[in-house]
C-alpha cells in the first residue's frame, strides 16, 4: 500500500446494520492513487451496562453558511430515568449519492444532561461536497452505582 492508517468509529456502540462515520488523516498523503480500501480489523460484543440509550436530538435547525460550511443547532433531550454523562452528538452529512462528505462529534453544553433535561449543541461542518441529507446520533453514559466489592465499597 502507498499509505495506511487506523481509525475508530465516532459511536461507542453500533446496532446491527447501523453505520458510523470515521475519519482517516494522513500527514503525507500519496499524490495520486487509483482506489482505496477499508477493512474492519476487530470488533467486540458491546458492554451496554453503562450506555445511556435515551438521548435524542430535538429542535434541530440547519443552515448553509459562507464558504460551504454547514451549521447544525439544536438540543439533546434525555428521556431516560437517569442523568447522562459524557454526552456527545455525532453529525454526519451525505451528498446526493448517499456518500459521506463530512462528520463532526461535539459535546453539548453542558455535557451532563439530567433526567428529563436538555443540553444545547451548535456545530459547523466543512463538507467536501454538496449536502443532501444528514444524520444526528446522540450518545452518552450512565453512572453505575459503586459495587460493595469495588473501590470505596
Amino acid at each position: 500500500p502507498l499509505a495506511s492508517s487506523t481509525a475508530y468509529p465516532a459511536l461507542y456502540v453500533l446496532a446491527p446494520e447501523q453505520r458510523a462515520p470515521f475519519v482517516l488523516r494522513f500527514a503525507q498523503p500519496p499524490a495520486r492513487f487509483s482506489s482505496y480500501q477499508a477493512e474492519v480489523l476487530s470488533a467486540a460484543p458491546a458492554y451496554l451496562g453503562s450506555l445511556h440509550r435515551a438521548l435524542t436530538a430535538v429542535g434541530v435547525t440547519t443552515e448553509q453558511r459562507a464558504a460551504g460550511r454547514w451549521r447544525v443547532q439544536g438540543r439533546i433531550l434525555n428521556t431516560g430515568a437517569e442523568e447522562a454523562v459524557e454526552v456527545s452528538l455525532v453529525a454526519t452529512v451525505y451528498n446526493p449519492l448517499g456518500r459521506v462528505v463530512g462528520m463532526r462529534s461535539v459535546a453539548p453544553e453542558p455535557a451532563v444532561v439530567a433526567r428529563g433535561g436538555e443540553a444545547a449543541f451548535d456545530l459547523e461542518i466543512a463538507p467536501v461536497g454538496p449536502v443532501a441529507a444528514y444524520t444526528l446520533q446522540a450518545q452518552g453514559r450512565r453512572l453505575l452505582p459503586a459495587s460493595a466489592d469495588g473501590p470505596g465499597g
